[in-house]
């Protein structure tokens, strides 16, 4: 084992920093950026988030509407058929 002189030492400290977002809006550092490359940016992301959301709330509407309707739908066919088969049954009696 080889000593080194007093003094001569080196020490390797290495930092890493990670920063995750996770969202649809990025975070603030990030859109202060933009901002400044380019002006209106921001609000740009902020229009587009906005109408992003209102398109899948009607998205979301519309398709639980399908949903009610494929019920009701659904229901009024199985009393149809039931009505049928009771109409049969007393025919055929």
């Amino acid at each position: 084992m080889e000593r080194r002189p007093e003094g001569d030492e080196q020490l390797g400290i290495t930092a890493a920093i990670a920063k995750v977002s996770s969202g649809p809006v990025p975070p603030p550092e990030v859109l202060e950026g933009y901002e400044r490359i380019v002006p209106g940016s921001a609000k740009l992301i902020f229009d587009n988030f906005e109408a992003e959301s209102t398109h899948r709330r009607k998205l979301e509407s519309k398709a639980s509407d399908r949903d009610t309707f494929r019920s009701i739908a659904g229901m009024i066919a199985g009393f149809v058929v039931a009505l049928l088969l009771i109409a049969v049954a007393v025919l055929t009696i």
